[in-house]
């Protein structure tokens, strides 16, 4: 079992399924189960209210999930461990044929979840875990885990290379490709408001907003009445990523609603929107 967020609020929950009838939206990657247990991931908008996409990844047996993390890019990095013989793999791939009994796998999964951008099997010639990963900006990922194969494939000045009991950790590090991805943009493409963070909070937080061009930006506070208790005139911001630290001493406990108003210096785009936050003292 795995979960994560994006920037954006978005969340997003892998498993196992054995149910033949699990939701998956139109366009998947893969909407027939392939085995007797299947991984799913499901991408939720940021209100838990509604499918963004859902998509079952696994092949004939049997494939566990453990831990995934989102970029900023939308893209999903999923590690686990699989037994199936045709578990998918990519072009490209560091090993595209199991090892032994089950092999430890990292899968990116495209933003809309339509494809796969990379998929690996990674292990020796008996049991392979993969259980974390984390990733950098230039494309390298960390997976972390459990083997029992004393052929788990090593580098050349590894700090440690040869197999010291029944079970030894692992650390590997991927020079993943990044193809078919827009380059990255230091500039928002659109206007985002984020959740807060921390929240619940006390007595401060951080309010993060996106600005795609050069805007007027009015940020607001209201109490549950729609009372108006603060107010920051952010003046013209020039496209980029800003936060505001909300600092609520001298506010009661509660549930409170900020906003954020950008109007476009031209005048031709008006953003608004509003989320939730919890005082407790």
């Amino acid at each position: 079992m795995a979960l994560a967020t994006d920037r954006n609020s978005n969340i997003y929950v892998s498993g196992v399924t054995s149910y033949a009838l699990f939701p998956v939206t139109p366009g998947a990657y893969q909407t027939v189960a392939g085995g007797s247990h299947d991984l799913f991931v499901t991408k939720l908008d940021s209100t838990g209210s509604s499918l963004v996409y859902s998509t079952l990844i696994g092949g004939q047996s049997d494939e566990f999930p453990t831990f995934m993390r989102v970029n900023n890019e939308g893209e999903l990095f999923l590690a686990g461990y699989t037994t199936s013989a045709n578990y998918p793999t990519t072009p490209g791939a560091y090993q595209s044929i199991l090892g032994g009994n089950a092999d430890a796998f990292l899968t990116k999964l495209s933003p809309a979840g339509s494809s796969l951008s990379y998929s690996t099997y990674i292990g020796g010639l008996l049991a392979d875990y993969g259980e974390s990963l984390a990733f950098d900006n230039s494309g390298k990922v960390y997976l972390t885990g459990e083997t029992s194969s004393e052929n788990y494939p090593v580098t050349s000045g590894a700090f440690q290379s040869s197999d010291a009991f029944m079970q030894n950790s692992f650390v590997t590090k991927f020079d993943i490709p990044i193809t078919n991805v827009a380059p990255s943009n230091p500039f928002p493409r659109s206007f985002v408001l984020d959740q807060n963070y921390p929240n619940p909070f006390n007595p401060s937080t951080v309010i993060k907003y996106s600005i795609p061009v050069e805007s007027n930006v009015s940020i607001k506070i209201y109490n549950s009445l729609g009372q108006n208790i603060r107010e920051y005139n952010q003046g013209v911001k020039q496209p980029g990523f800003y936060e505001l630290n909300f600092d609520a001493s001298g506010i009661s406990s509660g549930v409170y609603f900020y906003s954020l108003r950008a109007v476009s210096k031209d005048g031709g785009k008006e953003f608004i929107a509003v989320k939730k936050m919890v005082i407790l003292k």
